[in-house]
C-alpha cells in the first residue's frame, strides 16, 4: 500500500495517508474553490462572473470586481441590449414579459451563450424578423448565472445573479419577502422591472383530448427519473387505458416501448401544441415543464415531481431544498394549488394513487 495516494474526479481532489486519512483536498466547481487541511477549510474562492473573493480561514482578504459590460456591448448594434446566461426556464419569463411590452422592448437586443434559447422565442410567436435581428448568439460570452441590462451606450438599468450558496440577487438585494424566497417569475419581473405583467396567450387551436399522457423523465438540473419508479409510473397508466408518450431522444428509456409506449421529441412550440390534446403532463421539473405550465389552463392536468437533486456547486448552499421549492414551484409562480406536486421521495410513493384519482379510467385501446 502507497503510503500517499491521490483521488480525483470531476470536481474533487484528495491527497490520502494509508488509503485513511485526507491530508489533503481541493474542491473546484462552477462558482468557487475550496482547500482543506485534514477536514477544516482553510482556503475558499467565491468565484462570480464579475466578482472574485478570496477568504483565509473564513476572513475575507481579497475582493476584486469586473465590469463585463465593455465586452458584451459591441454585440449589441447600438441598441438597448438584455445579456442573459439562464437556461430555458428561467428565459420563459422573460420572454413573457417582453411579448406583453413589445413597444417598450422592440428595439432591445437579447444576448446570450445559448442557441437553444431561440426555441422560447418561437414558442410566445416572436416574428421571426424580430428574432433574427434582435436575437444574438455569442457562445464566447459565457459568464454563468448572470444577467445583465443595458441602455444603448452600456450604462446599467438592472443587474441580476443567482448566488449559489444564497439565491436569487437583483440589483444587490437578495429575491425574499417575510422569510420566503421569491418564486422565479416574481424574481425577473423585479429584474426587468415590470410587475404584475398580464399572460400572453400562447395558443388558439381547437383542442381535442386523446386518451394519451405525456411523460417528462429527463431534466439537466433535476436528475432523470429513476427506471423503477418510471416502468412503475407507465404500466399505471398502460392498465389505465392511457398511451404513453416519452420525451426523449435517447435511448435509455427502450426497454419501456411498445404498441402502448413510444418516444417523442420535438422543438417547443410543436411539443406545445402535441401536449394541448394530452390528458396529462407527468414529468421531472425541468424548464421545458416551465414552457408547458400554461396548459393546465386549457385542462391538461400537471403531476410535477421535484427530485430534491443539485448540482455540485451548490454544495454550500444550506437552504437550498427550501429555495427550489419556494422558487420553482409552478402553485407558487401561480398563485394557486391546481399543480400536482411532489418534493420528496416519500411524496412519489403517492404519485400513482393520484393518477388513478385524478385521471379518468379508459377502456384500453391499440393502435
Amino acid at each position: 500500500m502507497k503510503f500517499i495516494t491521490k483521488q480525483q474526479n470531476k470536481t474533487t481532489c484528495k491527497y490520502k495517508l494509508l488509503n485513511k486519512i485526507t491530508i489533503y483536498k481541493k474542491e473546484k466547481f462552477i462558482s468557487c474553490k475550496a482547500y482543506y487541511i485534514l477536514g477544516f477549510m482553510f482556503l475558499k474562492k467565491r468565484i462570480k462572473p464579475n466578482r472574485q473573493t478570496t477568504y483565509l480561514f473564513g476572513l475575507k482578504i481579497k475582493d476584486k470586481k469586473f465590469n463585463l459590460v465593455p465586452k458584451i456591448l459591441p454585440y449589441a448594434n447600438g441598441k438597448d441590449f438584455i445579456y442573459y446566461c439562464f437556461h430555458t426556464g428561467d428565459f420563459y419569463y422573460l420572454c413573457q414579459i417582453i411579448k406583453v411590452n413589445m413597444d417598450k422592448f422592440k428595439n432591445t437586443v437579447i444576448i446570450t451563450n445559448f442557441k437553444e434559447l431561440k426555441q422560447v422565442l418561437y414558442l410566445f410567436d416572436f416574428n421571426e424578423d424580430w428574432i433574427n435581428e434582435h436575437f444574438v448568439v455569442v457562445p464566447k460570452l459565457w459568464y454563468f448565472s448572470y444577467a445583465l441590462h443595458c441602455k444603448s451606450d452600456g450604462s446599467i438599468i438592472s443587474e441580476m445573479e443567482l448566488d449559489h450558496e444564497k439565491g436569487w440577487i437583483v440589483n444587490g438585494k437578495l429575491q425574499k419577502e417575510n422569510g420566503k424566497y421569491l418564486p422565479i417569475n416574481r424574481v425577473i419581473q423585479n429584474f426587468i422591472g415590470i410587475n404584475n405583467i398580464a399572460k400572453p396567450q400562447l395558443t388558439d387551436s381547437q383542442i381535442s383530448k386523446n386518451n394519451t399522457i405525456f411523460i417528462m423523465p429527463e431534466s439537466q438540473f433535476n436528475g432523470n427519473l429513476d427506471i423503477k419508479i418510471l416502468t412503475d409510473l407507465v404500466n399505471n397508466l398502460i392498465n389505465l387505458g392511457y398511451k404513453v408518450a416519452i420525451n426523449t431522444n435517447s435511448n435509455r428509456y427502450d426497454s419501456l416501448l411498445s404498441d402502448d409506449v413510444y418516444k417523442i421529441f420535438l422543438p417547443y412550440k410543436e411539443t406545445f401544441n402535441f401536449v394541448c390534446n394530452c390528458e396529462a403532463i407527468i414529468g421531472v421539473r425541468s424548464g421545458l415543464f416551465d414552457c408547458l405550465q400554461e396548459l393546465v389552463n386549457l385542462n391538461v392536468k400537471c403531476f410535477v415531481i421535484y427530485q430534491n437533486q443539485k448540482y455540485p456547486h451548490y454544495k454550500f448552499f444550506k437552504k437550498f431544498h427550501f429555495w427550489f421549492t419556494q422558487v420553482y414551484s409552478f402553485n407558487k409562480i401561480n398563485n394557486c394549488e391546481i399543480y400536482n406536486e411532489y418534493f420528496t421521495i416519500e411524496e412519489f410513493t403517492s404519485l400513482n394513487n393520484n393518477i388513478n384519482s385524478n385521471l379518468t379510467n379508459k377502456e384500453k385501446t391499440h393502435a
